[in-house]
């Protein structure tokens, strides 16, 4: 039975709009967890919100380093939690990825309470209230997304996919909610004109918790088994070939995709701006590792539908157990 258009369309602007609430939140969420050095500090950090209320969230991230016991016995000492409690927020934040642990408007005590937890090298950011919720409706759209994957229309299984396909796979529409974007945002859409969504995507994961990254990665595995045009586009999206324009990060992005399918890992090379590559990459190897969809694949794809001249992807300086072979297009050896 046929999807009437009215439906589709409705569909198609249902996901599109979750998408982009997605990303203009996440275009102010930080890439890294710190706490701000004084109340100006704290007060400059990029928002969303309109009306920049002094409310905010202290917000306790997991790590593989300290144990239930130890983060229990902090959040009993330093937070008005009873041990009942803080057990609680440490077994969300071990599930989740993160929990907020403190909220108020006296920022004196809200950045005190997060320096004595950051003293020990605990994950700690500190965000306005309006931001920290925001995020936390980030998750629920993303399983909610994820729930659509696994959904179907009467007896379409795959008809809600390739909505969210389609979606992911098209330049993002901005809100007129954000007046003004964070630097960073601006030197992204400098750097990789009509990026589309799933790129932003890509470029954001490290400003997501442990939850969402799984349950993305599972969206995008789904996305990829539609077929084989999925696997390539969801692989390396068009906007990619701006990210390493550039003919040395071209080179740099060869190496590390080699790299990755060799199941090398220790990548310090980064593009300019400061991201890591690998970071950017990294969904990238983890979702084209399913079905016959390799990395190597994939850039024999985009270095076949390259402008740039095929001698700039002959084998990098990275040592001979790294090197490349050859030019995967013209097979030419250095």
């Amino acid at each position: 039975m046929p999807i009437p258009p009215e439906l589709r369309d409705s569909m198609t602007r249902t996901v599109a709009y979750a998408l982009d609430f997605v990303l203009e939140t996440l275009d102010c969420s930080p890439d890294e967890t710190s706490v701000p050095t004084g109340e100006a500090d704290l007060r400059l950090q990029p928002s969303a919100d309109p009306m920049m209320k002094d409310h905010y969230c202290v917000v306790l991230w997991n790590d593989e380093k300290h144990s239930f016991s130890e983060v229990i016995e902090l959040l009993c000492l330093h937070t008005a939690a009873s041990r009942e409690d803080a057990g609680e927020i440490a077994n969300r934040v071990d599930d989740l990825g993160r929990e907020v642990i403190e909220m108020s408007t006296d920022v004196p005590h809200i950045l005190d309470v997060a320096q004595k937890f950051a003293q020990i090298e605990l994950g700690i950011t500190v965000r306005r209230a309006y931001d920290t919720f925001r995020e936390q409706v980030v998750a629920v759209i993303v399983e909610w997304l994820l729930d659509l994957t696994r959904a179907r229309l009467d007896t379409d299984t795959i008809i809600l996919k390739e909505v969210i396909a389609e979606e992911l796979l098209v330049p993002r529409r901005r809100s007129n909610a954000m007046a003004n974007l964070p630097s960073e945002v601006l030197s992204i859409e400098t750097e990789i004109p009509d990026a589309v969504r799933i790129t932003w995507l890509y470029l954001y994961h490290t400003k997501l918790w442990k939850k969402p990254r799984l349950s993305l990665k599972e969206i995008y595995a789904a996305v990829l088994g539609l077929s084989h045009r999925h696997k390539l586009s969801v692989g390396m999206p068009r906007s990619f070939s701006c990210v390493f324009s550039p003919p040395l990060m071209i080179k740099k992005s060869c190496a590390l995709c080699y790299r990755l399918s060799a199941g090398h890992r220790q990548l310090p090379t980064s593009r300019p701006g400061g991201r890591n590559i690998y970071q950017i990459l990294r969904p990238t190897a983890i979702h084209c590792s399913i079905g016959c969809s390799t990395y190597r694949a994939i850039l024999q794809h985009r270095l076949a539908h390259s402008q740039y001249h095929h001698c700039l992807f002959h084998k990098p300086d990275l040592g001979s157990a790294d090197q490349l072979p050859s030019c995967f297009r013209c097979g030419r050896r250095r």
